[in-house]
């Protein structure tokens, strides 16, 4: 056998800043859940809550991303693995298929690694927290406190870890004339000091330079 391989916030248009949106496809990994007993361990506790038509507590209750309880079938949920920092090992995503009809594809749900062989969830996302994989493998998050606060944090990932690489926060109440701020330092918790002034000419610049990934999740009801 192988080795082992805060809110995204409804804007006005005027404070919202035009993403390249979903433009790649990753190949779908030539590793299976075989490969991987631990992950397949995660994937069949989705594929149970999806059957048994789970809601977003029952999944909550269960340690799984509640946002699937939005969804509770399995056509409609899936997984992807990718070795994303060419460590030998994949890392499992789980997510909703996209389809096109809502706001939640395009986003992974979970992101789990192994770390000395044992499962690890590297983060998870909500309505208002959202995570996703960008071409270049950076994980990027979209977070709002308020229609007047929206974060978007971008980090590399290394062995089960997160780094931040920059952020770029837009918080009409703290400046209203001018709201964009960004950071390379910035803590998990919004904190304003940890932030300079941008224009919003540079706060584009650094949001598109991450293309976010159509991720290829393979539907729980063909699990394999």
């Amino acid at each position: 056998m192988k080795k082992k391989k805060l809110i995204c916030g409804l804007l006005s248009a005027s404070m919202v800043l035009t993403i390249g949106g979903l433009i790649s496809v990753y190949a779908a990994d030539t590793e299976t859940l075989a490969d991987y007993p631990e992950y397949k361990e995660i994937v069949q506790k989705y594929y149970d809550g999806a059957s048994a038509a789970w809601n977003i507590s029952q999944f909550q209750e269960n340690n799984l991303c509640y946002l699937a309880g939005y969804y509770s079938d399995i056509n409609k949920l899936g997984y992807f693995l990718q070795d994303i920092d060419n460590n030998g090992t994949a890392e499992l995503f789980i997510g909703a298929i996209d389809d096109g009809t809502d706001s939640y594809e395009g986003m992974f749900f979970d992101m789990y690694t192994l770390v000395n062989g044992r499962l690890s969830l590297v983060t998870t996302s909500g309505e208002r927290d959202r995570y996703y994989l960008c071409k270049d493998n950076t994980i990027a998050n979209e977070a709002s406190g308020s229609a007047f606060l929206s974060l978007y944090h971008y980090y590399t990932y290394t062995d089960g870890q997160l780094n931040l690489k920059e952020s770029v926060v837009y918080d009409e109440e703290r400046n209203p004339q001018n709201p964009w701020f960004f950071s390379t330092t910035a803590s998990t918790e919004y904190n304003a000091d940890e932030f300079t002034s941008i224009s919003e000419a540079d706060a584009a610049s650094i949001k598109n330079k991450y293309e976010y990934a159509e991720l290829p999740f393979i539907s729980l009801a063909d699990m394999k």
